[in-house]
């Protein structure tokens, strides 16, 4: 009676599970563990011809898993060094420098040292983000050239601050140009603070959309203008969506005490340093 012997060996393509290989001729099998280093004595006499798998019950060639010959001697080489490291059949890899370990240093780029300002609670409540009261006649002059290039949207609309604070609003993280096209859309729907908060908010994003974030300006713009014709406030700084560029363009344009704020926008810079170099005439 012809006797069969198994060998369990790796699936190249099962990660680690195993098949299992028919051997018609009796051979001796090398007894391979993962948690111990050594190995015990054998030798494999006869490569096995069909292969008999386990999840497929199908019969495969054994001519695609010939390299596992090749993988038990190189798995015999690598226990042999194990064993002998050190020796000088095995000599120890040469050490490496520490000095060459060390990863290179990448240069990152670097930060812009320009930071915003924190707007300080007591800067809030300055007398020039004061409401304006109904004797200010403040009319603030036209820029003109060399110190200011092009006059600033905010000089069209002074008569009215709810106009001035809007144009802030919409200029944030929006570019003069963008904002210019919108500005003679938006106040031909919404002329004041009354008709914004009238108006539906589909109807201002509408307008607004090329500057984006139409859904949350819409929003802030309505809310703004409730709270404006609420007149519950005393600074201009506790209304919605106000901040320190906002409040000094109210201070410039609508009240008139420029010379007591010093606004961080390069534009409102130019315009502060046009009314400085005109001082004497006002």
């Amino acid at each position: 009676m012809e006797s069969k012997h198994y060998l369990y060996v790796d699936n190249p393509f099962k990660g680690n599970h195993l098949r299992k290989i028919e051997v018609e001729q009796e051979c001796k099998v090398r007894v391979l563990s993962r948690f111990f280093h050594k190995v015990e004595e054998c030798k494999v006499e006869h490569i096995p011809q069909r292969v008999v798998s386990r999840s497929t019950k199908s019969i495969e060639d054994l001519d695609q898993y010939r390299y596992q010959s090749e993988k038990v001697s190189s798995l015999r080489e690598c226990v042999n060094k194990r064993e002998h490291e050190g020796t000088d059949s095995y000599p120890l890899p040469p050490k490496i420098p520490k000095d060459s370990r060390k990863r290179p240093k990448v240069e990152k780029p670097r930060k812009s040292k320009r930071k915003t300002k924190p707007f300080l609670k007591a800067d809030r409540c300055r007398e020039a983000y004061k409401r304006k009261t109904l004797d200010n006649n403040w009319v603030p002059p036209r820029s003109t050239p060399p110190l200011v290039e092009k006059p600033l949207l905010q000089e069209d609309h002074f008569h009215d601050p709810w106009r001035v604070i809007v144009i802030c609003m919409l200029l944030n993280r929006t570019k003069g140009q963008q904002a210019e096209k919108v500005l003679a859309n938006f106040f031909k729907l919404c002329p004041n603070a009354e008709t914004c908060m009238q108006v539906p908010k589909v109807e201002i994003q509408e307008v607004i959309k090329t500057l984006g974030l139409q859904v949350k300006r819409s929003e802030s713009l309505q809310r703004l203008s409730r709270e404006y014709l609420a007149g519950t406030w005393t600074y201009v700084t506790e209304l919605h969506s106000v901040g320190k560029y906002a409040a000094d363009a109210y201070a410039i344009f609508c009240t008139g005490k420029w010379d007591e704020v010093v606004p961080d926008d390069h534009k409102l810079n130019k315009y502060w340093n046009f009314l400085h170099s005109i001082k004497d005439t006002l």
